[in-house]
C-alpha cells in the first residue's frame, strides 16, 4: 500500500491512517487508540458496508480480543464522540 492510501480529507478532519493521526483543521484530535482504530477501518471502507455482526467487525480491530459485547458502554460513548 503506497503512502497516499493511508491518507484522507474529509470536512475540516485529515486522517493519516499509517501514523495513526486525525487532525481538524490542523490541530491533533486526541482519541483512544480503539477509537481510532475504529475510525481507520470505516473510513478504508468508504462506500462499503461493514457487517454488523460484531464479532467480525472488532476481528478487523483488535485481534486478541474478537469477541467485544455490542453493549459495551464505554466503546459506545467513546464511539459517539466522535
Amino acid at each position: 500500500m503506497g503512502r497516499g492510501d493511508d491518507l484522507f480529507q474529509f470536512g475540516a478532519f485529515r486522517l493519516d491512517a499509517g501514523e495513526r493521526v486525525l487532525l481538524r483543521d490542523g490541530r491533533l484530535v486526541p482519541l483512544p487508540a480503539k477509537v481510532l482504530s475504529t475510525l481507520i477501518l470505516l473510513v478504508r471502507n468508504n462506500g462499503h458496508v461493514v457487517e454488523k455482526d460484531i464479532s467480525s467487525f472488532c476481528a478487523g480491530l483488535w485481534v486478541k480480543a474478537p469477541r467485544i459485547p455490542s453493549t459495551s458502554k464505554p466503546f459506545r460513548v467513546e464511539a459517539i464522540a466522535l
